[in-house]
């Protein structure tokens, strides 16, 4: 009974959850429908991903999950120096062995520990379906080892304390049993531990310190900074979603502005809260937002393309027409990048480069910037890749760092090719343009050490596009 007492206490935060945002009114910010039962069961089981799954459109197999508990024994051990992996060991053999002769109370602990711990780690690489070609999700899957990495640290700690019990049966006599000996022997235990956890701290502190890390913070910021009041912003990916809900939910900033991720715009959850919150934007008839082309919704379906007719959907052309209409009060949409696969919004829309993010404007609609506006930007968003540049952290191609100084040097790509487009006419402004976008490449480019290769690649690009 203890022990179920125990899983309900740990599932306890999810209905504080349901009561938290319900009394707060910011819902909005959650992922999943807590209205009801089902809801909070599909949020739970991560249904909509696909049951347990991390991410949907990923197959597992069993070659993935060898490689998946793999890299977490190989990680476990590095960051435990190496001690991690002969306590597991040596925990086995010392639970298999002692009988009703050694203390029963310690070894039954250690045998639930085990179990727990193989419980864990099996299941969870059973059902981990992340690719970890990829760097930034292998830094993903090792935020999941928390949980079983503080069993077997505790298995450590329990590990050390039988090393100097057995050292004393072997090496104690009677005289061993004085106060004085007793005391000796904790103080040499408390030495050993706060030697292991010295090392720790002296091998991983440079990696784990972030108190000067704003990398995340400052990418936001610079993402919302410039928008016009009232516009409307529609992120993609965890990068931008939360980083800015952090912003507009906590430290207030720019809480006129309405924010939605397009990936949760495609449950219906998500657009009746919507409805609700946001009166003042207009959403097309459906339940949730879906690539729906002239041939119906499409998306990929193991090796193939299934396009299938599909009622209830609305696609972004639609959600520009309802909200950019001339017939409706017009709003200034703005988009990090559009959902994957939906290209409905081309031949009547273009998206135009606004800073690290994209300006929605109609087709037609001419667009020419000055040349000095341009410059004066660039040199703002600048700012912001040398504050992500500046730190060695960044360098590290499994951290959301790593991520950011390629999101910012994306969004400086979209903005030199666009004025290298714009200033192929030739004469006059285009002239000027074309200067400040040389002066500009040749900052980037002689700039600071971290960013030379990533800018070298997009000033290629951009070269070669124009």
């Amino acid at each position: 009974m203890l022990w179920i007492a125990l899983v309900l206490l740990g599932l306890s935060q999810y209905l504080l959850l349901v009561i938290l945002s319900g009394a707060r009114g910011d819902e909005i910010y959650s992922w999943g429908d807590f209205a009801s039962a089902g809801g909070l069961l599909r949020h739970l089981l991560r249904s909509e991903y696909g049951t347990f799954d991390l991410i949907s459109g990923f197959d597992r197999t069993i070659s993935s999950a060898l490689t998946s508990l793999l890299l977490y024994l190989l990680t476990l051990s590095r960051e435990s120096s190496h001690l991690a992996i002969p306590s597991l060991l040596l925990s086995c053999w010392s639970a298999a062995r002692l009988g009703p002769t050694g203390d029963c109370q310690l070894v039954a602990i250690t045998r639930r520990l085990l179990l727990l711990w193989g419980l864990y780690v099996g299941f969870f690489h059973w059902r981990s379906n992340l690719p970890l070609h990829h760097p930034l999700y292998r830094g993903v899957l090792k935020r999941f080892h928390l949980q079983p990495n503080f069993i077997v640290f505790l298995l450590i700690g329990r590990l050390v304390a039988m090393t100097f019990r057995g050292v004393r049966r072997i090496f104690g006599n009677e005289e061993d049993r004085e106060k004085k000996k007793q005391t000796t022997s904790r103080l040499i235990r408390v030495a050993v531990m706060v030697t292991i956890t010295s090392l720790q701290l002296m091998s991983n502190w440079k990696d784990r310190d972030q108190s000067d890390n704003y990398a995340i913070k400052t990418f936001a910021m610079s993402l919302l900074h410039d928008l016009p009041p009232s516009s409307v912003l529609l992120t993609k990916g965890d990068l931008t979603v939360y980083p800015i809900r952090y912003l507009q939910a906590c430290l207030l900033l720019r809480p006129d502005l309405v924010i939605m991720d397009q990936e949760m715009m495609g449950y219906d959850w998500f657009i009746r809260r919507a409805r609700k919150r946001f009166p003042r934007v207009s959403f097309p008839p459906g339940q949730r937002l879906r690539p729906v082309g002239p041939k119906g919704f499409c998306e990929e379906e193991g090796r193939g393309k299934v396009c299938l007719k599909y009622g209830g959907v609305f696609n972004l052309r639609e959600f520009f027409d309802e909200n950019m209409s001339r017939r409706r009060r017009r709003r200034e949409i703005f988009i990090v990048d559009p959902k994957d696969n939906d290209n409905s919004f081309q031949g009547r829309y273009q998206l135009v480069p606004h800073g690290y993010v994209q300006r929605v404007v109609a087709a037609d609609e001419k667009w020419k910037p000055s040349g000095e506006e341009w410059a004066e930007d660039m040199r703002t968003k600048l700012l912001a890749v040398d504050v992500i540049a500046a730190s060695d952290r960044f360098h590290d191609p499994e951290s959301w760092e790593a991520l950011v100084r390629e999101e910012a040097s994306e969004g400086f790509h979209r903005r030199a090719l666009a004025m290298l487009q714009q200033a192929g006419g030739g004469g006059g402004e285009e002239t000027t343009l074309l200067r400040l976008a040389m002066e500009a490449f040749e900052e980037l480019l002689l700039g600071r050490e971290g960013r030379r290769p990533i800018m070298r690649k997009r000033t290629w690009q951009a070269c070669k596009n124009s």
